[in-house]
């Protein structure tokens, strides 16, 4: 993610990457987390909102890893859970 995202988002990216260390994409072999980098430059398009920002980044936090609840980036936990 490029350095004009917010700091909530670079903190989401760190815990994304970390969240996703061992995941792939399916049809091609990059880091999954590539997939919640682009979904976050995408919502940057349409919002200013740092937490939706970051919310984007970690999406598929909580239903594609083990991290469910465990380690938090603060502010970032409560919008996703609000939206599921």
């Amino acid at each position: 993610m490029n350095s004009g995202f917010p700091e909530i988002a670079l903190l989401a990216q760190g815990f994304a990457m970390c969240a996703h260390r061992n995941q792939r994409r399916k049809y091609e072999d990059a880091p999954y987390v590539v997939h919640c980098e682009c979904v976050a430059r995408i919502v940057a398009e349409y919002t200013d909102d740092t937490n939706v920002i970051a919310a984007a980044v970690m999406h598929d936090v909580l239903e594609d890893t083990d991290r469910h609840g465990r380690g938090n980036v603060p502010g970032v936990r409560d919008t996703i859970t609000d939206w599921c």
